[in-house]
């Protein structure tokens, strides 16, 4: 197989000749697939009704969501229905459910609230089940047996005290270890760096008082206290902004017939404004 140009004796390597050859074959095929799909899609259009896709619905333009929602509420009770009857939804009822069902899911308790707290705790060690009171302290085994509860460690206190000198050569160990690395490094409070690492331990506590317990009003200058409260002073002011600010914005969509959208599209401090106001419905 020689070139056709004149002149040109060079000849063409057989991969070549194989792609010039599958050519046609791969657009046979591909013809082929595409009117397979093109068959499949006319069935399924034929066969399948459109309401069993749960994909978004196109609706015409100007028209709002409530008003797209309430024109497909008419629809789908007419078809239930049979073609006699007559449902008149306006958007505004619509609304209304909407808003109704977001106040009453926030009535809901909800396991994220944090505000109700089990007084009792169950933990489970060496085969027994401790009930353990928050308010108290004290533990109630499954067999009865009573007693006062380690907080600091999860465990009996008497199981501690048995503990205690492996427990406190462990913490003599890590204070050590943290004291090579940072020697006797302090804050601005005077705060040994080491023991902070510590302080949430019962022996910091034993060995060297109050002083590491909790979490220090400052720790290098006492600037820190003016600054913190300004820093949340701040931030109550930008949270009565938004509050401010989400109120104008939901009197405009009234104005102009635009549903808001659901309460939890906003963030936490945009919830605390309603979205329609109590007492008021929207204009026919």
């Amino acid at each position: 197989p020689f070139s056709d140009r004149p002149g040109l004796a060079t000849m063409r390597s057989p991969l070549m000749q194989a792609q010039r050859r599958g050519r046609p074959l791969l657009v046979v095929v591909a013809g082929a697939i595409a009117a397979i799909a093109a068959l499949l899609l006319a069935l399924g259009d034929s066969e399948v009704d459109g309401g069993a896709f749960t994909g978004p619905v196109a609706r015409p333009s100007g028209l709002s969501r409530a008003g797209a929602r309430a024109s497909y509420l008419a629809r789908r009770a007419a078809e239930e229905d049979g073609d006699d009857a007559v449902v008149d939804v306006e958007a505004s009822d619509v609304e209304a459910a909407e808003q109704k069902s977001s106040m009453a899911g926030e009535d809901l308790e909800s396991v994220f609230d944090g505000e109700r707290k089990s007084i009792t705790f169950e933990q489970k060690r060496k085969k027994h089940v401790y009930t353990v009171n928050r308010e108290t302290w004290m533990f109630e085994r499954e067999d009865g047996v009573t007693g006062e509860w380690n907080r600091a460690y999860c465990m009996p206190e008497e199981e501690f005290q048995k503990l205690r000198p492996k427990y406190l050569q462990r913490y003599k160990k890590k204070a050590r270890k943290l004291r090579r690395i940072t020697g006797n490094q302090r804050y601005g409070n005077g705060k040994l760096v080491h023991l902070c690492k510590l302080q949430g331990s019962p022996f910091t506590r034993e060995f060297h008082g109050e002083k590491y317990v909790g979490r220090a009003d400052w720790v290098w200058d006492r600037g820190e206290i003016k600054r913190k409260a300004q820093k949340a002073r701040a931030r109550e002011l930008e949270r009565k902004l938004r509050v401010e600010y989400e109120e104008r914005r939901l009197e405009r969509l009234r104005e102009l017939g635009v549903w808001p959208g659901q309460s939890n599209w906003r963030s936490t401090v945009e919830q605390d404004v309603p979205l329609q106001k109590e007492g008021i419905r929207g204009s026919n």
